[in-house]
This record gives C-alpha cells, structure tokens and sequence, in this order.
C-alpha cells in the first residue's frame, strides 16, 4: 500500500526555504536559540527520511528489508529527539533557573536513552514494527503503547512547564507554544489512528516551528532597526544566561558624549546614520565580543574572556579621533567624542537586571560629564544601583499594595498666625525600608514613570481626607498637592483628577496645586491645563523657588497665586545673611503674589521672615510631615 506524500513533500520545501533564510540572519548564541536551530534541523532529517522510507516500504519487494529496518530506526529515533527538545526548549524558556541544572537534564533524557534502547532491539524484537518481504512494514503493539505514551508525556511535561512558569513568558509567545503543542497532538493522533497512509506529522511539526518563529525566534527581534547591532532586550536575555549558569562577564560601555544636543542640533535622521556607522565599527573591529545598543547613544561591549581595556580603549580612541558621515554621501561630517565605562571580569552581580542597569545609569551619568573619558565600575557604584533598585521594588510594590500614605505638613498663616493650610506629601510604608521620604523615590518614579500612578493615589488620598473631614470645621481653608513635571504634562491628568474629585464630591476651591519650576517647559499647555482646574476652584503655587532654571518671565505668564520660596534660599540667608530672601519676597508681594517661605527651624526664622513680608510658613518649627491621625491629633490641640 503506498503511503501519500504530497504534503510531506511541500513541508519539505518550505522548510529547506526557511532553514536557508534563517541562517543567513546571525542570531544571539543563547540556550533557547541553539535548541530552536536543532529543532528544525531534526525536523529537516525527519521529513526527508519520512518520504525515503514511505517510498522504500511502498516497494518493500524491491529494497533489502535492513535497508527498511535502518530508515524506519532513523525516523523514530528522530520523531523521540524531536519531542525530546521540544520539551527541553520549553522548559529554557519558561524557566530560566533551569538553566542552571544543566548535569540534572541527563535523568530527564532517561525515557529517551529507554526507547532508543528499545528502537535498537526492534530488528529482533519488532516492539514497534516489522518488515517482512512477505507483508512489508506492519506496526505492532510497542508502537501504539510505548511510542505513543512516550510522546505524549513529553507534550505533556511540556505544557505542565509552560502552565506552571507562564508568567515568566510573554503572552504572544507562550501562545506559540500552545499552538506547537495542539497542532502536534492533533497531527499524532490524526496520522496514527485516523490517516495511517497520509504523511502529516513532520508537516504539524513544520507549521510549529513556522509558528514559533514568527513568535519569538525571528532573528530580527534581536536587532536594534537603526545601529542594525543586537538591542537592549537581546543584552538581557544573553547575559540572564551568563549569569544563571555562573560565567564570567567582561563588558565595556561606549557613549557619545552630549547625545541629546548632538541629536538636537543635527536632527535624527542624521544621528541615527551615525549611529549605524559606530555599531558597524564596533561589530567588524571586535568580531569576537557581541556588541549591544542600549539606548540613546549607548552601545555595550560584552566579551566571554579577559580582555585587553587599554588595547580596546585604543582602537576605539583612534577611530573617534576621525570624523564620521552624517550621511551616506559623506558631505557633511562630524567629529564625536566619547565616554568609555569598564566593566571587570571580577565584578559580581545579582543579575543580568543589575548588569544592564549599572552600564546604562553609569554610562548615562558619563555622557554628561567632564569627567575622563574612561572610567571603571567599582562595587560603590554597583551597591548604590543596588539600593535604587531597592527603592525602586518598594515604589512598584506600594502602588500595588497600596502602601503609599499622604502625610500632611501644617502651613502657618503669618498675618493671622494660626495653621490655615497643609501640605499633602507622599510616604512609602515599606516592610522592608521602613517609611521611606520622598526624596528617596520620587526622582526613580519620575524616570520610569510611576510617578502618574503616584501622584494619583495621593491625590485620592486627599480627596478622601476632605471628605472625611470637612475643612472648615478644622480650621483648614486647602490641601497643597504637589504635581510633577510630567503629571504636568500628561494630556489625561486634568479629566482624571476631575473624575477623582467628583467621585469623592470634593471641590476644587480646597484644592492648591503646587508646580515647580521645571514643570514650566511647555508654557502654552501648562496654561492651559492650569486654567482648566482653576476654572473649577482650584489654585496654584509655584514650589521650590530657586531650584530650577526658569526665567521670572516664565512664572509671571501663569496664573500663579503662591510663590514658595525654597528652604536651601532661606538657610542661605541665615548662614550668611545678605539681600537675596528679603529682595525676593519685597519683588514678589509688589507684583501681587502671596509668598511662603520653607524650611523654618526656629524662632529667630520665623520673626525675620515675617517682618520681610512673608504670609505663610512652613518647617519643622510647626511640625514634620504627619500621618493622617497624628496631623488631626496636632489640629485639635492647636485650636484649644
């Protein structure tokens, strides 16, 4: 009876097409990639062997029976590898400390060394098949149930893994996967009891792994589109694998110095055929490293052996010593200097987070420095990313546990001298760091953009407060809320805040709005989002005067009603005396502003202050930032 081949035989091209294009790309040489190439170099060997044998046994009269014999024991050793390193391939992927048990993979090869066993007897046994000149080849029992358990448990093992350790895969490729699986139950059990003669499974396993592909191992994805060198997301899945199997990383971190005003001067089409050029330079000039693009101007250097800094650090100085193209034609040049950050072999890491993080924080950091051109990591900067990373953990788990507190800080009333308004500032209530300042988060939450989610919650907390706890009754006539530079400028912050208030039926009239001078970037919507709220009720102040760069010009165009004089301004004036706080407060009251001063330590501040002017007062004079129960424990005493 012969066996139909038409569509093994289109799998068969497809995947030789596939295979040819798919070598041509150079991929990252990580655990999931190698196991994938020998996925589909099996699958190659199954196919081919498949119709070999389908049209051998076809005319089993005319072939020798060994020849039959050793084809057959060939496609069933390669259909037992086949599901073998699928199931390895799922469990690298799903579950990277796997990794790490390497010497543990060779017990759960065990049921592949039993059946080889078993394939290698069949000639005398015929377990799983005979061949006869007689009758040809016929299946026996083994093959229904040995063969068929076997690969069913390895599918199952697989979908156990990927179930158990989702979380570790993305959605659009643990799909994949599933879809891998499916497709090959289906083929199996389709091919084995429904359409013995039609050749399908080779073809399922064709499908999967074009499937997978398209998913997650298309070469492309490990490519930065404009340096054209292997991205940021490749870095970390490349050292992740490094470091779980304890190897030694040597990095190097190259930036171009000042990035930002290059890229604004020459604009980005031009910067990025720059770009391509130094990620051309670095893969032909250290063919043995993988060179990385990290962000912004930052390109990383790994080599899996101890490496000559000083002899790098040469090669690289004598290429930025001549000019670049800003475009292929090569009519207008450049002359780029460089920043260049060692990474020791010897240095110890947690994990490729940590890696990735120091060289783009440190390399970040050197762009904008006068500093050398070359520096070297060392433990003290590692430990102080370690304790960022901290910070950043505690920040992440207080917005989804709900650890985030306001605290509130009394301002005092100079001209009517009691408490009139507070301030709301945010705490984290970590179990592990305690209760933790802003200063401490609030940066980190702006750099990776927390600090929406941040100033939400805080806003909500005052809303409830308001509601809780009517102004008036406790002497209060507002709650400062404090809005970042990027709340500032998030198109969706004013209706969120609106829908805030209404949900807690709090109007803005208790509500002043503290901006600082950095949030004055873009001055037309920044009016524009101030007017919407104060449309409402709502004021504002400017805070921290004296911290940032903006012109008064600036602040007098916004419909400002506060200006907060910053505490470092008024410390200066105590230490050293001089005209800059009394000047400052006469120039601001004459142009009709109410201001407040910060940081009132004692006495002596708090007199001087008032007869400069001041309205309002703020410092630990009064009080520190309070709890809730504590802040309205202070109010009652105050009013008795």
């Amino acid at each position: 009876m012969l066996w139909n081949p038409q569509i093994e035989i289109t799998a068969l091209f497809i995947l030789v097409i596939f295979i040819f294009f798919f070598r041509l790309q150079k991929y990252i040489p990580v655990l999931g990639n190698m196991i994938y190439h020998v996925l589909l170099v099996i699958n190659l060997a199954l196919i081919i062997v498949d119709l070999v044998a389908s049209y051998t046994c076809s005319y089993f009269w005319i072939f020798p029976v060994w020849l039959n014999q050793v084809l057959n024991m060939i496609y069933f050793l390669a259909l037992f590898l086949m599901f073998h390193f699928f199931d390895l391939y799922t469990r690298v992927l799903s579950d990277e400390r796997s990794q790490r048990k390497l010497h543990k993979w060779k017990y759960m090869s065990l049921p592949l060394y039993f059946m080889i066993f078993l394939l290698i007897s069949n000639p005398w046994t015929s377990i799983f098949f005979r061949i006869d000149k007689l009758g040809g080849f016929s299946r026996q029992n083994g093959f229904y149930y040995i063969i068929t358990p076997f690969l069913l448990y390895h599918i199952i093992a697989a979908a156990f893994i990927l179930t158990k350790n989702g979380k570790n895969v993305a959605i659009k490729e643990k799909a994949s996967l599933y879809f891998f699986i499916l497709i090959t139950v289906g083929g199996e059990i389709t091919q084995t009891f429904f359409l013995p003669r039609v050749l399908i499974i080779s073809s399922c396993f064709t499908l999967g792994i074009m499937i997978i592909f398209l998913a997650m191992q298309n070469p492309e994805y490990d490519f930065d589109p404009v340096t054209r060198v292997y991205n940021q997301e490749c870095m970390q899945k490349f050292i992740s694998e490094l470091v779980v199997q304890d190897r030694k990383i040597c990095g190097l971190g190259i930036g171009i110095y000042n990035y930002k005003n290059i890229r604004s001067i020459y604009g980005e089409k031009k910067v990025a055929y720059i770009k391509r050029e130094i990620g051309t330079f670095l893969k032909e000039e250290f063919k043995e490293g993988f060179v990385f693009y990290i962000t912004h101007g930052r390109y990383a250097l790994l080599l899996s052996e101890r490496i000559d800094k000083m002899e790098v650090k040469r090669k690289i100085e004598k290429r930025f010593q001549e000019e670049w193209k800003l475009e292929p034609s090569g009519k207008d040049m450049i002359k780029l200097d460089y920043r260049f950050i060692y990474l020791p072999e010897e240095t110890i890491f947690d994990c490729a987070e940590e890696i990735v993080d120091v060289l783009k924080v440190e390399l970040y950091d050197s762009q904008y420095s006068e500093i050398s051109r070359m520096q070297s990591i060392d433990y003290s900067d590692i430990h102080r990313r370690r304790k960022e990373r901290e910070v950043i953990r505690a920040l992440h788990d207080s917005i989804e546990n709900n650890n985030l507190k306001a605290y509130y800080q009394p301002i005092y009333d100079s001209k009517n001298h009691r408490i009139i308004s507070a301030e709301a500032l945010a705490r984290i209530d970590d179990p592990k760091l305690g209760i933790m300042q802003p200063n401490r988060f609030i940066n980190l939450a702006e750099e990776d953009g927390t600090i929406l989610h941040l100033g939400t919650i805080i806003f909500r907390e005052v809303c409830k407060f308001i509601k809780n706890n009517k102004l008036e009754d406790i002497g209060l006539s507002r709650i400062s809320v404090n809005l970042s530079p990027i709340q500032c400028l998030h198109e969706n912050m004013v209706n969120e805040y609106i829908e805030i208030a209404e949900e807690y039926g709090v109007d803005f009239k208790y509500i002043n709005f503290e901006i600082t001078e950095t949030a004055v970037i873009d001055l037309d919507y920044l009016r524009k989002m101030m007017e919407a709220l104060i449309s409402r009720g709502a004021v504002f102040s400017l805070d921290d005067y004296g911290t940032g760069y903006s012109n008064l010009v600036s602040i007098i165009n916004l419909p400002l009603r506060v200006i907060k004089i910053d505490k470092s301004i008024v410390w200066a004036y105590y230490r050293n005396n001089g005209k800059a706080l009394p000047n400052l407060i006469n120039m601001f009251s004459e142009d009709g502003y109410k201001v407040l001063c910060e940081g009132i330590e004692n006495k002596t501040m708090k007199e001087g202050v008032e007869q400069m002017g001041c309205d309002y007062e703020q410092g630990y004079l009064y009080s520190k930032p309070l709890s809730e129960e504590e802040f309205l424990s202070f109010l009652k005493e105050n009013k008795a």
